[in-house]
């Protein structure tokens, strides 16, 4: 397959306006169908973005879909990846045409496909005794999110609202709201920062005392993923990376 025939395939399949001759009609019905398939998985995976951009914005989602398809277009070859791509690409125009409401819909409903579908981390040893130089070992299964509305909850309101999305040691994809100490905790440590580091870090960027409370609201909360299976264990910052 040369170069040549890929770019005219692709402009055929995305190009908003592509140039098809009255002899190549078979090829309209092969855009109509890649152009359907794609677009099915990701209303499919976000159908509850789906439903509230419908009810709000009677179809803004296919249009929004036309133009990533046009303007960017698939970079990976497995169905599976393509609403990921979607909303990362769409994430800015959704906020400033849908609204935050809906943006951060799409958002979270994504992460918790992306969670579910998340391949473990090869085991590796683990280090019984945790110090601020241990490093931790996180599930691939976990994604962090900061959105403008608490999509997550009954009442929806207009609120930054600190998620970490994951899938627990049963299989199921579990959402708990954070502070922001023990996001921005998160954000480091699963960035693959020592926990000492961390904590000073995110202690400094909430303007957060670090005395016993927060101590003991850290350990709570690193206990509790790892009763749940996000939290793998940890090893030394000598040995973190070997």
């Amino acid at each position: 397959m040369t170069r040549e025939f890929q770019e005219r395939m692709r402009a055929v399949c995305f190009d908003v306006n592509a140039s098809i001759g009255a002899d190549e009609r078979r090829l309209l019905l092969y855009r109509r169908l890649v152009r359907h398939n794609l677009i099915d998985v990701a209303k499919n995976l976000l159908s509850r973005t789906r439903e509230a951009v419908e009810n709000a914005k009677p179809g803004a989602l296919d249009a929004l879909f036309s133009d990533y398809l046009e303007q960017l277009g698939p970079r990976s070859h497995h169905l599976r990846d393509i609403p990921s791509e979607f909303v990362t690409w769409a994430a800015p125009r959704m906020q400033s045409e849908w609204g935050g409401e809906l943006c951060s819909l799409a958002r979270l409903e994504m992460a918790e496909f992306e969670v579910g579908a998340a391949e473990e981390a090869p085991s590796r040893e683990l280090s019984e005794e945790l110090t601020t130089d241990h490093v931790l070992l996180f599930s691939n299964a976990k994604r962090l999110l900061s959105l403008t509305h608490s999509v997550h909850a009954e009442e929806r309101v207009e609120r930054t609202t600190l998620l970490l999305v994951y899938r627990d040691d049963e299989g199921c994809v579990r959402r708990l709201e954070l502070s922001p100490v023990h996001h921005r905790l998160l954000e480091r440590m699963i960035a693959g920062d020592p926990l000492g580091t961390s904590l000073k870090y995110a202690c400094d960027t909430t303007n957060t005392p670090l005395d016993e409370q927060t101590f003991a609201s850290v350990a709570a909360l690193l206990s509790a993923l790892s009763d749940a299976g996000l939290v793998l264990g940890a090893v030394h910052l000598s040995s973190a990376n070997v």
